[in-house]
């Protein structure tokens, strides 16, 4: 069996490569996945070198410095995720942020939403990210904008969480829940800390039905950064009731994750399939358009959802 380096080396001179580059995206052809090393056989089924069930086989490094760059080309300059600053603008407007409030943040990724925070509304936001590479790549970009202190972004575990009693007026909590070890336990510590009339906004996975089994979910489980346990939205809703708080929005967002994840990858491709991309370079964007095909997927098959939500404390 030739190496991976060598059959993408075939591959990349070949006329038909962009074509069955596009083709993999769209799913009018398999044969690309085939001669890839973890990249799933047919559409919707996990990896073979991945555990079922969402677990990985072992310690692994999600987040490297290649995957990184490369995350930001396709989705922008300091974002890891669909969306770009347009997006996390839409998220923070309801939150009526303003420079008297404490800000706290967890899932900030590179911290773009922390920065945005301080330029646009005179916020000096706690950011945290669990991931520590993206924490630390996060810290560098604040200290290059010269916001080190009014914007910092710091490495915080998901199974660690702290935070101070009753000293936050905002509390934002993005796409972390389902990856927490303890969920109940990472909304009873922000919910300590928030103040009374405070709010928290909350974007997650969450599943349309407890306990789902769904093929396309658990496809989508096994790419994730770390091990993916989504409540249902109810679950969710009820979790937050347990803890005291008051739900005042509920949307579930994920024809607009979809948008974002869609017009990000066609943007990026055209860059791509124009050069002549190196074969570790071919293999990363494969991982992450598999990651992110999974779960547009997953949210078209009604399984999984994208949710947004804004909750009060009394």
């Amino acid at each position: 069996m030739l190496h991976v380096e060598q059959r993408l080396t075939r591959l990349l001179p070949s006329a038909d490569f962009r074509e069955r580059m596009r083709a993999w995206w769209d799913g009018r052809h398999p044969d690309l996945d085939a001669t890839l090393p973890g990249t799933a056989p047919s559409g919707d089924e996990p990896s073979a070198d991945l555990a079922p069930d969402g677990e990985h086989p072992g310690p692994r490094i999600f987040w490297t410095k290649a995957r990184i760059d490369l995350a930001q080309r396709i989705w922008g300059p300091e974002h890891v995720t669909p969306g770009g600053d347009e997006h996390v603008a839409t998220l923070l407007k309801p939150l009526s942020l303003n420079p008297s409030m404490n800000i706290f943040e967890l899932g900030a990724g590179l911290g773009a939403a922390a920065r945005m925070m301080h330029k646009r509304f005179g916020a000096w936001p706690k950011s945290f990210e669990a991931d520590p590479a993206l924490a630390e790549v996060a810290a560098f970009l604040s200290k290059a904008a010269g916001l080190l202190k009014k914007a910092p972004v710091a490495h915080m575990p998901l199974d660690d969480v702290s935070i101070k009693a009753n000293g936050f007026d905002r509390i934002i909590l993005r796409d972390v829940a389902h990856l927490a070890p303890d969920k109940s336990a990472l909304l009873r510590a922000v919910t300590a800390g928030l103040r009374k009339r405070g709010l928290i906004l909350i974007t997650d996975f969450v599943l349309a039905r407890p306990d789902e089994t769904d093929a396309a979910v658990e496809a989508w489980r096994t790419g994730e950064p770390s091990v993916s346990s989504p409540w249902s939205e109810a679950e969710l809703r009820a979790a937050l009731r347990a803890v005291g708080l008051d739900v005042r929005t509920a949307e579930d967002e994920s024809a607009i994750l979809r948008t974002h994840i869609l017009d990000g990858w066609k943007a990026y491709q055209p860059t791509l399939l124009a050069s002549s991309p190196s074969p570790e370079l071919v293999m990363q964007a494969l991982e992450e358009g598999e990651r992110w095909r999974r779960c547009v997927a997953a949210l078209d098959g009604g399984a999984l959802r994208h949710t947004r939500i804004i909750a009060s404390k009394p």
